[in-house]
C-alpha cells in the first residue's frame, strides 16, 4: 500500500465528484451567501479537498490490477 504513481481510477473519481460542483455554480439557491459560513469549517473543508485530491491521484494502488486474486 502506498505505491507512488499516477492513478487513473483516482482521476476518474475526482472528475465524477467535480460534476455536482458545476451544477451548483449554475443553479445556486436564490439568496445564498457564502459569507455566513464558518471560517474554520471552510478552512478544514479546503484542506481536506486538497489532501484527498492529491492522495487519489498520486497513489497507484487504486488502479485495477488483473494479476491478483482480489481483482477477480
Amino acid at each position: 500500500m502506498g505505491h507512488l504513481g499516477f492513478s487513473y481510477v483516482g482521476f476518474i473519481y475526482l472528475i465524477i465528484l467535480f460534476f455536482p460542483n458545476i451544477f451548483w455554480i449554475k443553479k445556486k439557491p436564490i439568496g445564498y451567501a457564502a459569507e455566513s459560513e464558518n471560517k474554520i469549517l471552510k478552512l478544514f473543508e479546503r484542506v481536506g479537498e486538497g489532501l484527498v485530491a492529491c492522495t487519489a491521484v498520486i497513489f497507484s494502488d487504486f488502479n485495477v490490477r488483473l494479476d491478483t486474486w482480489w481483482s477477480l
